[in-house]
């Protein structure tokens, strides 16, 4: 485009550089056809070689219940007045009653929890999305 363009406006010929486009893209649809796919093979071949990138800090183990230390609990449970109740410790040895609404003593649902901290806009999405959309 860039040099036959000109050279067509010009009214000059340009009939070799036609040449050579057509022939580049002959050489792009048989690369392809045929490379492509044999190139997307072996690329593919080696990523699943790769394995999930782990941050140096995360602890191997085979008992993530016994391993996992749980540093904070937001909101804070009854339980967090009592002496036994320290943190950080292993998510199987903590035992805590999960936050519940003043007037029916349910569990939080997920949309009242992310209310509680700030991350959910309903009003925004509604106006963006529609009914039932929303923003975390």
């Amino acid at each position: 485009k860039e040099v036959i363009a000109p050279k067509k406006k010009a009214k000059e010929p340009c009939e070799e550089e036609v040449a050579q486009m057509k022939a580049m893209q002959k050489q792009i649809k048989e690369m392809n056809d045929t490379e492509l796919p044999q190139l997307a093979a072996e690329r593919d071949q080696l990523l699943s070689r790769i394995g999930n990138l782990v941050d140096p800090e995360v602890p191997i183990s085979k008992d993530e219940d016994q391993d996992n230390l749980v540093v904070a609990v937001q909101p804070a449970p009854v339980e967090a007045e009592s002496p036994e109740f320290k943190l950080p410790c292993p998510l199987g040895i903590l035992q805590y009653t999960p936050p519940t609404t003043p007037e029916t003593k349910k569990y939080l649902t997920h949309d009242d929890l992310l209310w509680r901290i700030g991350g959910y806009e309903p009003v925004r999405g509604q106006q963006v999305a529609g009914h039932r959309g929303y923003f975390l």
